[in-house]
């Protein structure tokens, strides 16, 4: 019987290579056998082997206990395409070319971490768009202190680490650049400033060069144009009669006893009297007086005091012609010549 049943079983299975058959064990259990195979698998020579068309969506799911590894593969090549999957895990393929080339090439994306350059340049940028800081370190690792370069409420600023303050700072409504602190070590002539050196244009288009204050285009100097002495005691007020030929470069000092001395201003133009005048033993108050052209422009009053001395200088400006006169009254008995001196300078332009 057992002999029987296992011809039956095998003459069957040579019937089920070809379709699909319903056969009953010895066991009284119905089995269905089926040559066919599809979704992804193919029935050859009586075998289901992998490979063929999907037929339907299909999910393979690993987990991180039952990983998927394929080994085996092929080495690719840059021209080969990336294998990828979208938000809903189905795979996909994209060209390499569509990342933008090259293995460190960040295409068009946006960062969500720092990106750190391990010492590497960033070569042939066209344009850089800061929207914070540009922070420069020092070549030198030991010295952390940096520069820093940013733009904050329309003022744009070069930020000192080490002193906590812009080296310079730009407005951009008045296009105004402020600066802490400059040197100029040379002009644009190649020559290095000396100590009291004024940095002038050379030319209309702004280059600077050094020069001496004496020497300096359209700087304004004062000038001594006129100095005298007392040449006698007086021991009355009146005006001041001053020895003319002690110094007198622009031969402007006229007087006699009577009127005192008078300088006559020769060349129009802002001018300084300094007056020095030894009292001669005053018995109350006394004053001294500049006057332009008969009128005081500078005063002082003193109480009364043996040998007072007194000091007054006047700036203002005249035309050719005015008269400079200096006088003293009050309780004095004159003045002496020791020490009174009268200086008159007048402010040039140098050419």
């Amino acid at each position: 019987m057992k002999k029987i049943t296992c011809l039956l079983l095998l003459i069957q299975s040579g019937f089920i290579m070809a379709q699909t058959k319903t056969v009953v064990t010895q066991f009284g259990e119905k089995l269905t056998i089926s040559p066919y195979a599809n979704n992804g698998l193919t029935a050859n020579n009586g075998y289901i082997q992998l490979g063929g068309p999907l037929t339907k969506s299909s999910v393979l799911t690993t987990t991180s206990s039952y990983t998927l590894a394929i080994q085996g593969l092929q080495t690719g090549d840059t021209s080969d395409n990336v294998l990828v999957t979208d938000a809903n895990g189905v795979l996909k393929y994209v060209s390499r070319a569509s990342f933008g080339g090259g293995a460190d090439n960040l295409g068009n994306h946006i960062a969500t971490k720092d990106l750190e350059m391990s010492t590497f340049s960033i070569l042939n940028i066209k344009n850089a768009y800061v929207k914070n800081e540009a922070q420069f370190a020092d070549r030198v690792t030991s010295n952390t202190n940096y520069f820093g370069i940013y733009k904050n409420n329309g003022f744009f600023g070069i930020w000192n680490n080490l002193k906590n303050a812009n080296a310079l700072t730009i407005d951009e409504t008045t296009n105004k650049t402020t600066l802490t602190s400059a040197q100029i070590a040379k002009g644009t002539d190649g020559a290095a400033p000396v100590p009291g050196s004024i940095a002038t244009a050379a030319d209309a288009t702004g280059n600077i060069i050094w020069t001496l204050p004496t020497v300096a285009p359209g700087v304004v100097t004062p000038r001594l144009v006129g100095f005298a002495k007392v040449n006698t005691t007086r021991t009355s007020g009146l005006k001041v009669f001053f020895d003319t030929n002690v110094l007198n470069p622009e031969n402007a000092f006229t007087g006699d006893l009577t009127n005192g001395t008078t300088y006559n201003i020769k060349k129009a133009g802002l001018h300084q009297i300094f007056v020095n005048l030894t009292v001669a033993t005053p018995t109350a108050d006394w004053y001294l007086r500049i006057k332009k052209n008969g009128t005081p422009i500078a005063a002082i009053d003193a109480t009364k005091a043996a040998g007072a001395s007194a000091v007054v200088f006047a700036i203002d400006d005249f035309a050719a012609g005015d008269k400079i006169t200096v006088d003293m009254g009050g309780n004095a008995t004159g003045y002496t010549s020791s020490l009174t001196r009268i200086a008159v300078f007048r402010f040039d332009q140098a050419n």
